[in-house]
């Protein structure tokens, strides 16, 4: 898978990693979501936030985005009645 690449083998260049592997690193943890493997979705949405920690405001609504997926991880699937 080419997310799984891109976020294991970063290029060398910080300027294009920076918003390149975030972007990978969103997608993975909604593919492993998907699939139903939230250890490694939880592991992806993490690595994100680790990599914009202090990212400005003007993008801020994208780690909410990911902390809000984050948190739906660990609620875990509604119960069925």
């Amino acid at each position: 898978m080419f997310y799984e690449y891109l976020a294991e083998e970063p290029s060398s260049s910080i300027w294009f990693d920076a918003g390149h592997l975030g972007d990978a690193y969103i997608r993975l943890g909604q593919i492993y979501g998907d699939e139903g493997n939230l250890e490694k979705a939880e592991e992806y949405y993490r690595r994100f936030l680790e990599l914009w920690d202090q990212a400005s405001p003007s993008v801020r609504d994208r780690v909410t985005t990911v902390e809000a997926a984050l948190e739906r991880l660990k609620s875990g699937p509604p119960i069925a009645d």
